[in-house]
């Protein structure tokens, strides 16, 4: 949290809607975040079940995190997502990225595990090794979400799914140590969910395609189950 002051009191926002608690928060001098959603088919979605901190609390800054409400939905089809590539950032050895998987139909939906993702090259073959991410239990995709702007955050009251890329671009087999010769660039990611498989291609005019020394995607093993971004 930045900004405010020690001691200003949150309000109390539980069990108002989104827009209620937005405006409720921002007539105390106050903004939210969706931290979170749970299903519970007795509540109405974009309800607030749980804020931090709790009301009546001092806090320090001007940010008080928001757990929704949302309603059960059945499972995602392969039809009604869309993947888009976002990226790319770099460490001192890696770079990174991710593939944000939201629905575009007109009802919400359940997605669910395992996700497989692998670089292909031009011609379709195999590129790199295949990442599988587990997905948590409950994951609900909110119904006709709009392509994210690549440098801004995800719009209130949206769930989108992320997929991380991570890969070593540094070291390699070169003769210096390097990996410069050896780095694999994929035409495009495979992802297969949802019954299906979708093509995203890996960088467009705006954004640079993600590389991967020796075509070897790396991260943590195994990987942490992919959970809604709001």
């Amino acid at each position: 949290m930045s900004g405010g002051l020690i001691g200003n009191p949150a309000p109390d926002l539980t069990g108002l809607s989104l827009s209620e608690a937005t405006d409720a928060a921002r007539s105390a001098g106050l903004s939210v975040a969706v931290g979170g959603r749970t299903t519970n088919t007795l509540i109405a979605p974009d309800t607030v079940v749980l804020q931090y901190p709790p009301d009546g609390t001092g806090i320090i800054g001007n940010t008080i995190d928001l757990l929704l409400s949302q309603q059960p939905a059945p499972a995602c089809t392969v039809s009604q997502l869309e993947i888009d590539y976002r990226g790319l950032s770099y460490s001192a050895t890696q770079n990174f990225a991710t593939l944000d998987v939201r629905d575009i139909s007109s009802t919400p939906c359940t997605l669910s595990g395992p996700i497989e993702v692998v670089g292909r090259n031009a011609a379709g073959h195999q590129d790199t090794n295949v990442q599988t991410f587990p997905v948590t239990a409950g994951l609900v995709l909110t119904a006709h979400t709009a392509k994210l702007d690549p440098a801004g955050a995800v719009p209130a009251g949206v769930s989108i799914a992320r997929l991380p890329l991570q890969a070593n671009v540094r070291d390699g087999p070169d003769a210096n140590g390097s990996c410069a010769r050896h780095l694999v660039v994929p035409a495009s990611w495979a992802v297969s969910l949802a019954g299906g498989t979708k093509l995203v291609r890996n960088g467009d005019g705006t954004q640079r395609g993600f590389s991967a020394c020796l075509g070897q995607l790396s991260g943590p093993t195994p990987q942490a189950p992919v959970t809604a971004i709001n």
